[in-house]
């Protein structure tokens, strides 16, 4: 009776455990998370989505190698194009951190454009690339320069959450934009070729969902703004203006785009290309544009920022009104000094970042689609949670996955 009666206490107990443990709402499940805001961030995950290698790139002749991220050798994938001759050029390239393999496109004797595959090592010693023996010096008349100039490429879209320091509601579509960065940067060739240098960077404002009146700003963390010899701007419908707030000026260069609240409220919409039946068609997405003229001939300071500030670690996209609101990471620029104050003792250690690890703002490596209105990030991007809850290992090409029907173009 007493060994009867211990397996019957002892059976009642683990089927206990295990509806207890059913019922439990603390055992985590990502791929079960339904709000962005219940994640379990990992301590130190650093949202970042750009991973980046060193290479150097030789050729029995002088030519240009351009560099993709998908075999298709699409614009919209290209990194970087390199002049390369016998004597290796030595370069960093970023792109989306689930890149398995580079893709270099080059001209043949044949009249025809090879692509060669590199595979992406995960080694941080630098990698040497040889172009084939058939690789052939191809010259344009409409772009003498390019042969002369390496020019790096970064895009991408920057999502924001604007109600910091409190969370919001992680539809991450309060405003959203597609930038598109070319740094030109001469190898050290004729002093002539120094008057192409410079960045050129063009903004698509692609939503606009928050209540907010916040304003796109731009600083580029690595360029003092006095090495900006001349700048020209240009933006769609007079719209959005951009303004320059502090040339010649020994801090970072600072960029901010007005008027964008204007874009709110048009074709009966309460916000800006957020809302389901209010879509702007892409073709009349508003864009700017700043073209950067920075000759960099015999001042290896000013070389040195310029290279800089074409790594995207570098390019500190920002919301602006009474405060600031910035990327995990990126500080505050001088223009807000509150920080400390308006963080309210909610923030960790690193700026924009809360002490449940989660941010304000994401910047993915390409174009990208944004959640409707209301529409939690995670419904949008099913994938993302585990992105998150790994620790970035996996499901790195989450934005590759959205759900129809909770997205917009």
């Amino acid at each position: 009776m007493k060994k009867i009666y211990l397996f019957f206490i002892s059976t009642l107990s683990i089927v206990t455990l295990l509806i207890s443990c059913e019922k439990d709402h603390g055992v985590y499940d990502p791929d079960k998370v339904k709000h962005t805001s219940d994640l379990a961030v990992p301590k130190g995950f650093n949202w970042q989505m750009t991973a980046s290698a060193n290479y150097i790139i030789s050729a029995p002749v002088e030519t240009v190698a351009s560099i993709f991220t998908d075999e298709s050798c699409n614009e919209d994938q290209l990194i970087a194009q390199v002049p390369v001759s016998a004597t290796p050029n030595e370069i960093m390239l970023e792109y989306p951190a689930s890149t398995q393999t580079l893709y270099l496109q080059f001209p043949l004797q044949n009249g025809k454009k090879e692509v060669m595959p590199v595979v992406v090592k995960a080694t941080r010693a630098t990698q040497a690339i040889k172009l084939p023996e058939d690789a052939e010096y191809e010259m344009k008349d409409d772009d003498i320069y390019k042969y002369e100039l390496t020019h790096y490429i970064s895009r991408g879209t920057i999502m924001f959450e604007d109600y910091w320091p409190v969370k919001g509601d992680y539809d991450f579509n309060d405003f959203v934009i597609h930038y598109d960065i070319t740094g030109r940067i001469s190898g050290g060739g004729r002093p002539e070729v120094y008057n192409h240098e410079g960045l050129d960077i063009n903004i698509q404002f692609k939503a606009i969902g928050g209540s907010y009146n916040y304003q796109l700003g731009f600083q580029l963390d690595a360029l003092p703004a006095k090495y900006i010899d001349s700048y020209d701007i240009s933006q769609d419908q007079e719209i959005v203006k951009v303004k320059f707030l502090n040339p010649n000026e020994e801090g970072p260069a600072v960029f901010v785009f007005e008027g964008t609240s204007a874009l709110k409220g048009q074709n009966g919409a309460q916000f800006y290309n957020t809302e389901k039946g209010h879509e702007v068609d892409k073709n009349q997405l508003i864009t700017a544009t700043i073209k950067l003229k920075i000759n960099s001939f015999n001042n290896l300071e000013k070389t040195q920022a310029l290279v800089a500030s074409v790594a995207t670690t570098n390019q500190n996209f920002f919301l602006t009104a009474d405060k600031e609101i910035h990327l995990r990471g990126y500080s505050p620029t001088a223009y807000y000094q509150n920080y400390e104050t308006d963080a309210n003792d909610l923030m960790s250690s690193t700026p924009y970042c809360d002490k449940d690890g989660f941010v304000w703002g994401i910047k993915v490596p390409v174009n990208i689609k944004h959640a409707i209105e209301k529409t939690d990030f995670i419904e949008a991007y099913p994938k993302f949670g585990k992105w998150v809850s790994s620790n970035g290992t996996q499901n790195k090409d989450w934005y590759k996955y959205p759900v129809s029907g909770k997205v917009i173009d």
